[in-house]
């Protein structure tokens, strides 16, 4: 049984479980598991460090209904906000080692925060167990549809030549305008916001140059002709709008940026019960059914990492976080 906290608490019905069983034959199998450790029937936790409703926590609630099959235990999804991911953290390490409580932890969490704070109070490469990445999904640079700038070049050529706002509301789509800035050598004014809806707002009403997005949660007023797409940062141009050119086709080959997720748990967790989990994750995450609802619903592509390669991504992406931090001139605060 899948269920989430909160007043909005319900269990799945059974039409989607036995969807999510007819979708999960494979996860299902016997032995996935292995030998079930004695608190197996206790629900398991997924905590979220985001919002309900939104991208990452959809996926949340994917991955809860497919996993209660597989694993054979009710999955509860609990979402712990604020603090840039510092208190569903601090939830996670609450939380006895046995394997009962996971966290859908972010780039924020992992490889940002550790670039532009200094008093954390975690460590990613101590205090997580990497079990599984999840998925990544890109950004988009957005202007208002009656903007003079029609164009990433020519952003970046009023940049060279005037004052340039640029609206983010998280440092790691800051970090993304402030990598392009660096590239191009322009300077870019970061217009902060607590969320993408009050950016939005601001931007569709014209109170800034232009904004850094999330492209899952953008793409409606894209769609809308709400605002204007320059360019996406992903390696590839995307099959939604494959008109959209990368920031690395207009002159920028080293440039992308994805917001990513992935599942970690406490440190101390037993290492039989680790690789259950990385098992039923990563069979989920094979799953045709998870695939495509990871494509139509949030416009991100799967991220199967083992934890070992895992690990090492996170290494690679704090370092390269660093590296734009330190050209934009952002000292850890």
């Amino acid at each position: 049984m899948f269920t989430q906290s909160g007043p909005a608490q319900r269990a799945v019905t059974r039409r989607k479980l036995m969807e999510s069983a007819a979708g999960s034959a494979a996860v299902v199998a016997a032995g996935l598991w292995g030998a079930r450790p004695a608190h197996a029937s206790a629900p398991l936790k997924i905590i979220c460090p985001f919002t309900s409703g939104s991208g990452a926590d959809v996926i949340a609630r994917h991955f809860g209904e497919r996993l209660s099959v597989s694993l054979r235990r009710p999955v509860i999804v609990d979402n712990k906000t604020g603090g840039n991911g510092v208190i569903a953290v601090q939830a996670l390490r609450s939380q006895p080692p046995d394997g009962s409580t996971i966290l859908l932890g972010n780039v924020s969490i992992m490889a940002i925060n550790p670039v532009l704070y200094r008093n954390l109070g975690y460590q990613p490469a101590q205090d997580f167990l990497p079990l599984s990445g999840v998925y990544r999904g890109s950004s988009v640079f957005a202007v208002h549809p009656g903007s003079q700038i029609t164009s990433l070049e020519q952003l970046v050529a009023r940049a060279k030549q005037a004052h340039v706002s640029v609206g983010s509301y998280s440092p790691g789509y800051r970090l993304a305008a402030e990598y392009l800035a660096g590239l191009a050598n322009v300077k870019f004014t970061d217009v902060p916001y607590r969320g993408q809806a009050p950016l939005l707002a601001d931007l569709m009403g014209g109170q800034m140059d232009a904004a850094v997005l999330e492209y899952g949660g953008a793409m409606p007023s894209i769609q809308a002709g709400r605002v204007r797409a320059l360019a996406i940062t992903s390696e590839q141009r995307h099959p939604q709008l494959p008109d959209l050119p990368t920031v690395k086709e207009l002159g920028y080959p080293e440039y992308y940026h994805y917001g990513w997720t992935a599942f970690f748990a406490h440190p101390q967790t037993p290492a039989k019960t680790a690789q259950g989990l990385t098992d039923a994750i990563s069979a989920t995450l094979r799953d045709p059914g998870t695939i495509g609802y990871i494509h139509k619903t949030v416009l991100g592509e799967p991220m199967p990492l083992a934890p070992g390669q895992l690990s090492s991504f996170i290494q690679t992406e704090t370092d390269r976080f660093a590296r734009v931090a330190r050209a934009a001139g952002m000292e850890p605060i």
